[in-house]
């Protein structure tokens, strides 16, 4: 996380994985979070963030994950499937397009 000295969360950095029949994608991320003033009654200090507010933050706004879950899905689906060849099949290696 990046914070400001008065304590103000700016950034978090954070792995999103995602797992569908048996495939695994993995993407590091950075999500800028909106500064809040100190004052504010929903203001958490750095030192009382938890790992569960903080997925809170990540995880509020769909618009926000859509992406990433599509970008993930597009790794699995990438991997999945079977890419292009041309070739013959008496021949052991394929050759890409």
């Amino acid at each position: 996380m990046s914070r400001k000295s008065n304590g103000c969360v700016t950034s978090v950095s954070f792995d999103a994985t995602l797992t569908e029949n048996g495939h695994t994608a993995s993407v590091s991320k950075s999500m800028g979070i909106p500064m809040k003033d100190p004052s504010d009654p929903t203001f958490v200090p750095y030192e009382s963030l938890t790992e569960a507010s903080v997925l809170a933050w990540l995880t509020s706004d769909p618009l926000l994950l859509l992406p990433i879950q599509q970008e993930l899905s597009s790794l699995i689906a990438a991997e999945t499937t079977p890419p292009h060849t041309n070739g013959v099949p008496w021949l052991s290696e394929p050759t890409g397009e």
